[in-house]
This record gives structure tokens, sequence and C-alpha cells, in this order.
């Protein structure tokens, strides 16, 4: 199973985290005495050269997370964001009758206002099909519906080809994808939404993280 998106407080407290154990480690170099040993001068000197580079690389990265964080913000506040355009999210799936409907859920958890959600099964040989058309006839009957739900019941041809299908029926100006054996985060759909205010993005990636490692 895989989650799309991460909690924005969990990425802060990761981030106060390394950035106190940096700063305690370069303490402890900086006031700790050293003995010079000259048998380990050749192994001292190669260590260094392997691991100069990575840490230039940890550096740069903690500096640059702030400051991408400040830019971010100043791009939100200059790009006035469009009201709710509308997306179409769409999952194929192919013998996925353990997580499917998990995966619908998740997406209507993100109570989207103008979302359309398109699942294409694509020749399913389990119970998919028996599920997903049981679920979308409960959906039906339910007073207050915040998406519309399409269903799409192909012969298999593979994952490309689903997609492809299921574009000529969507009917939102975003389009997202979703792998059947994922949960969307609940802020998923806005926050790629939102980067869109920028005249220069054609597209956009979702941060996947495996959660059942």
């Amino acid at each position: 199973m895989k989650r799309s998106l991460t909690n924005p407080s969990k990425t802060i407290l990761l981030l106060i985290t390394l950035y106190a154990v940096t700063i305690g480690i370069l303490y402890l170099a900086a006031t700790t005495s050293k003995k010079p040993t000259e048998a380990y001068q050749s192994l001292r000197l190669v260590m260094f050269c392997l691991l100069c580079p990575v840490m230039v690389k940890y550096v740069i990265q903690l500096i640059g997370a702030p400051l991408h964080a400040i830019l971010e913000s100043i791009r939100v506040r200059r790009n006035k964001a469009p009201a709710t355009p509308s997306v179409s999210v769409c999952i194929p799936a192919w013998n996925e009758e353990v997580g499917i409907i998990k995966t619908i859920h998740s997406v209507l958890r993100t109570n989207y206002p103008n979302l359309e959600i398109v699942i294409i099964n694509d020749g399913s040989t389990d119970s998919t099909h028996r599920k997903v058309s049981e679920f979308i006839a409960d959906y039906a009957q339910q007073p207050q519906t915040s998406a519309t739900l399409k269903y799409l019941n192909i012969k298999n041809g593979g994952k490309a080809k689903a997609l492809n299908r299921a574009l000529e029926d969507v009917s939102g100006e975003i389009i997202i994808t979703v792998d059947a054996d994922s949960v969307m985060d609940p802020h998923a759909i806005s926050n790629l939404v939102a980067r869109f205010t920028d005249s220069k993005i054609a597209a956009v990636a979702g941060n996947v993280i495996v959660s059942n490692k």
C-alpha cells in the first residue's frame, strides 16, 4: 500500500530534528579535543574525500528547505489560486479486489468540491468488478454525494491503455492518476491544484511513500 503526500506537520518535525542533530554534531566537532595519530592519517584522508560531497549535499538541503518554503509562500501570494477547477481522478485497476474500495474512499475523503472519479477495470479476473459495481450502486443511493463516479469495464490491455481510454470520458480541467493500491492524502488534490497557479507549470508529480515497508 502506498500513501500519496505527507503530513506537513511531520515534515516540519523531521526538519527540526535534523537541524538539532546537525548542530549537535558540529558543536561536538568544534569543541572536542583531538589527538592526531599518524597511523590513521591516510584512512582519515580517504574518509574525508568520500564523505565530503555527502556532507556538502546534506548542508545544501538543510539550507534549501526553509528557503523553498519562503519562496513558495511568496509565489502563492503573488499568484491568486483559481476557485476550484474541476478535477478528474483516474484509477486504473487490474485484480485489485483487496484495496480498490479503500483507494476510492481515500479520494472521496479529500472533500474536493468539483471532483470526478473514473475507475477503469482493466479486465480483472477477481472480484474487482463486483466490488466496484456494488460500491457505486451504494454511493448513488446516498442523499448527498460530493463527487461524480464513473466506471469503465474494459478488456485487459495494460495500464497505459486503460488510462488512455479514461481520457476519452473525463471532464475535469485537471487530471490526476492514482494507482488502485494507493491511499490518497486528504490534502493531496488541493496541494496539486495549487501548483497550477503558475502558468509555467504543466504537470505536477505527487510524493508517493511506501507505508507497509
